[in-house]
């Protein structure tokens, strides 16, 4: 055993790198995040600025459903609640991602 304690990523400092069938979401999630940040500029609204990092956390989360909520008035009316959860987020990446970018054009 290499690591006894608390999982890694838990107090130690240690963050696992993502797995090679994880990159894909990674990439998709912070093509996401450019496309709320080129969004935020193209709007002035400075909530919906991020940092493209890859992780989708609170802030991320709150940026799409402010952005959906607030400019996509094509989206579906499930993206436009304003609650969509980090899951329903991930699930729906490829879905969110253009259809931010389509708002924001560079």
């Amino acid at each position: 055993m290499l690591f006894a304690g608390p999982a890694p990523g838990f107090g130690f400092g240690y963050i696992q790198p993502p797995q090679a069938s994880q990159a894909p979401q990674v990439t998709n999630i912070r093509r996401l995040q450019y496309a709320l940040r080129n969004l935020a500029a193209f709007a002035a609204d400075p909530s919906l600025s991020v940092v493209p990092d890859g992780k989708l956390g609170p802030r991320t989360r709150a940026a799409v459903n402010r952005a959906l909520e607030t400019y996509a008035e094509s989206a579906p009316p499930a993206f436009r609640t304003g609650r969509l959860t980090s899951l329903q987020i991930v699930r729906n990446v490829g879905t969110i991602a253009p259809a931010l970018e389509e708002l924001a054009p560079l």
